[in-house]
């Protein structure tokens, strides 16, 4: 019925699952404002069962009490106009720390992106936990950088993953893939 009125959509079949696919901003509209609430839930994938204990977290909670309450909370705590500007000074300190780690290595050859990721990992470390996660020297009790790097970059690598057994559920117990391990 939708499609009469604003375009076409699509219905694949992705293993075991139906997707539908809309391929006209006016669908696209229809699935994300006035059917918001039906598509809102991600599929329950072996990502959110293992990364997010659970399904626990904003991301993968399924929409509904819990889901509505993270969103609130994360508005309104994490990313309201009034907190960011909060943490302000701390974004002014690293951008100086970051410019100043350039500065210094002027005239060498620079990999920008471990600034750069030096630069997001300390800024977020900061504002979300209230200071810098790793350490700095050996002294530290914290953890290093690397450290830190590496479980961010296998987090975000174990939730875009193909997992088969998320697709073809009757296979999931072979973790075929060795994802869930």
């Amino acid at each position: 019925m939708l499609s009469k009125k604003y375009g076409e959509i699509m219905q694949l079949k992705f293993g075991s699952f139906s997707v539908v696919v809309a391929s006209s901003p006016k669908m696209a509209k229809q699935f994300l404002k006035t059917h918001g609430k039906t598509f809102a839930s991600r599929p329950a994938t072996a990502a959110g069962k293992y990364t997010s204990y659970n399904y626990c977290d904003m991301t993968w909670a399924p929409y509904g009490p819990h889901w509505r309450q993270a969103r609130k909370i994360y508005l309104n705590e994490l990313f309201s106009p009034k907190q960011l500007d909060t943490y302000e000074y701390i974004r002014v300190e690293e951008l100086h720390a970051l410019i100043s780690r350039l500065y210094a290595l002027s005239g060498k050859e620079v990999a920008v992106r471990e600034h750069l990721a030096r630069f997001m990992l300390t800024n977020v470390s900061r504002m979300a936990l209230g200071d810098k996660y790793f350490r700095e020297s050996k002294s530290d009790s914290s953890v290093k950088l690397d450290e830190l790097r590496e479980m961010v970059d296998e987090w975000f690598w174990l939730n875009g993953v193909f997992n088969i057994g998320d697709w073809i559920p009757w296979l999931s117990f072979l973790d075929l893939q060795g994802y869930v391990k």
